[in-house]
């Protein structure tokens, strides 16, 4: 009983969480429409604060690994940039950006296909070792 006592206390803690996150919504979805500009300028600030200190905190945890990374992605978005000046400088070529675009997106959704399946398939093994575990009345 104690692993459904800490089951219990875990969904208590989870729905608290998102009963503030409701509360936290509305009241910005209110002020956003009282003032609208204001409101996305301070949403833009936050965004920026929060992706500050989001930088911070992986450079801190993963170092090295997470800067390489965080280069790469800047590489990546110079690179695509430079595709779309170069298409709209030169517009009946064909579009290179769209077409790996494209092709990264196609790997996204399978990548995510991947992740759902094996997210399904440990929920359907923890079941199964619950049900295997849990004490017969």
């Amino acid at each position: 009983m104690p692993e459904t006592n800490q089951l219990s206390k875990a969904l208590t803690t989870f729905k608290q969480s998102l009963a503030r996150w409701s509360t936290q919504l509305k009241l910005k979805w209110q002020a956003f429409a009282r003032d609208p500009e204001s409101e996305a300028k301070q949403s833009y600030q936050d965004l920026k604060h929060g992706l500050g200190n989001l930088d911070q905190q992986m450079t801190e945890r993963y170092g090295d690994r997470y800067l390489t990374v965080r280069e790469k992605a800047v590489n990546a978005k110079d690179w695509y940039d430079q595709q779309i000046e170069l298409q709209k400088a030169n517009p009946d070529q064909p579009v290179l950006a769209e077409r790996k675009q494209t092709q990264v997106e196609q790997k996204m959704n399978e990548l995510g296909q991947k992740v759902s399946r094996a997210e399904k398939e440990l929920l359907t093994q923890v079941k199964n070792r619950w049900k295997a575990d849990a004490p017969k009345s």
